[in-house]
């Protein structure tokens, strides 16, 4: 479906446009991308679907967003900085959050 308007596909390129024209300025941190994220999990996500921003701490620490459908949480985001060199998956932190149910 090329050039489909789909609302997925308009929540993706409104993302990658927000994120360009940050990046774009030379003074973005991991910080500066968080707004776009969330619209863009809001988006894809529908009206039930909520990313909140810095929400109180949970058992596997403090994610970035809790994402919530409803009251129900549905999953957590740890955002990093573009151009980070930082694999998640080699973090014995991160490892071990598998088996709390956090990641």
């Amino acid at each position: 479906m090329t050039g489909s308007r789909s609302p997925a596909n308009e929540s993706l390129r409104a993302y990658r446009r927000a994120v360009s024209g940050t990046l774009a300025t030379g003074q973005a941190t991991e910080h500066s991308y968080r707004p776009a994220l969330q619209a863009l999990v809001e988006g894809l996500g529908g009206d039930a679907v909520r990313a909140v921003n810095e929400p109180s701490h949970v058992a596997c620490g403090a994610p970035d967003f809790v994402v919530t459908r409803g009251d129900v949480p549905i999953g957590h985001i740890e955002c990093k900085d573009i151009g980070t060199n930082r694999l998640l998956k080699n973090s014995p932190r991160v490892a071990g959050l598998a088996g709390v149910g956090c990641f």
